[in-house]
């Protein structure tokens, strides 16, 4: 029988919730998103959370996506490009995914691209069923695993392409024990580890196949963490496995993305690719993700700032507070009502935000002079305040 594992999370968050990282203690927060896929449709996870996979029509053939009769994610690798033996899937948390629609289901992600904190913990239950060398492949250390997080979609998309964007993993090889945390971009790049920035990498745990794993991915600014232990969530060690810092962090990122990368495995010219099972997947914001330095802070009220500078040209910032995480909205109004740019439409953790207005409306054209309203909305609360353009 299935464990209550969302019962079982519980208990840990709260016996386990204080990090210390180089900003002070951060404390884990409200659960972002979670799936323990356990739909009762079981149709293939497209609803609880919604998780986008690709197919043929992405160059990737024989991928088996599937939840299991005892309430699991399985992945079976595909052949991608005829070359690479691939199986791969991302989510922002959102609720449903509709492959019948995708227009309907972009305009979602698009309204929901800031439903992830990038600073987030991730932690997630994975047994790598099948894992192959390949005599002669390009992958001698044989197929490897990776979590992306904080993956960021191209201009205008609706969702990352895992080809082509960015992203940060902990990066996992089976076979030779290796565990490890990157950042990478570009055309491909996923598929060369030899190419991605490594910041950091260790041997000192040993895998099995056949054995689930518990995996604690953690990222607060330029501090990334990992952890792996056997058993069950209880079974949490108190040191990290690796604990590195970027010296160029990017902060920001709304998806995260579960994959099994190498050389493509057939049976014949049919794919028989790499397995593994995912479960418990579950993401948590911090309790203050604004402190960056000194002991954090909980914000007492919902405020608005007023911006600064003010008169501006081109471009001003805006402050706000929240005092719990929820669903925010920032938006910059004309004096006649119309609606001119939408800066924030996401769900955020409790703390002080900012964001940039640069005096173009939502279409892109540069606003004339004169005076706009600004707002921030969360729940059913609003705040309006006042600013001026001045050229």
């Amino acid at each position: 029988m299935k464990k209550n594992y969302s019962l079982i999370y519980l208990f840990v968050l709260v016996a386990f919730g204080l990090f210390m990282t180089t900003a002070g203690a951060q404390t884990i927060g409200d659960v972002m998103w979670e799936d323990h896929f356990d739909d009762a449709e079981q149709d293939y996870l497209l609803s609880n959370v919604g998780w986008l996979y690709f197919g043929e029509s992405d160059d990737l053939v024989g991928q088996v996506v599937m939840q299991t009769d005892d309430q699991k994610a399985y992945l079976k690798a595909g052949v991608f490009s005829s070359v690479i033996g691939a199986a791969l899937i991302e989510s922002n948390g959102v609720d449903y995914i509709d492959p019948t629609d995708m227009d309907a289901t972009e305009a979602r992600l698009i309204e929901q691209s800031d439903y992830i904190d990038p600073n987030q913990v991730i932690t997630f239950n994975v047994n790598f069923k099948k894992i192959t060398v390949v005599d002669g492949g390009q992958y001698p250390m044989g197929t490897f695993f990776i979590c992306g997080a904080r993956m960021q979609a191209g201009e205008g998309d609706a969702y990352p392409d895992p080809t082509v964007d960015s992203t940060y993993v902990v990066y996992i090889s089976p076979l030779t024990n290796t565990t490890g945390i990157a950042r990478f971009a570009g055309e491909l790049v996923v598929l060369n580890p030899m190419a991605w920035t490594w910041l950091g990498q260790s041997t000192d745990f040993e895998y099995d196949l056949g054995v689930p794993y518990w995996v604690k991915f953690y990222l607060y600014n330029a501090d990334l963490k990992v952890k792996v232990w056997e058993g069950d969530p209880t079974d949490e060690p108190d040191e990290w496995l690796l604990e590195v810092t970027d010296p160029e962090p990017r902060v920001n990122g709304t998806f995260v993305e579960f994959a099994l990368l190498g050389d493509p495995v057939l049976s014949g010219s049919e794919p028989d690719g790499d397995e593994m099972i995912l479960d418990d997947v579950v993401v948590n914001f911090f309790e203050d993700t604004a402190v960056e330095s000194g002991a954090p802070t909980a914000p007492t009220e919902f405020a608005l700032a007023d911006n600064y500078p003010n008169p501006f040209n081109p471009q001003t910032t805006i402050e706000y507070s929240l005092q719990k995480a929820d669903h925010v909205a920032v938006n910059v109004y004309s004096l006649n009502g119309r609606l001119v740019q939408t800066l924030v439409n996401g769900y955020q953790s409790a703390g002080t935000h900012s964001v940039v207005f640069n005096g173009v409306d939502n279409a892109g054209n540069v606003l004339s002079s004169g005076v706009y309203f600004y707002t921030l909305t969360s729940g059913n609360q609003t705040i309006t305040k006042k600013m001026v353009l001045a050229k």
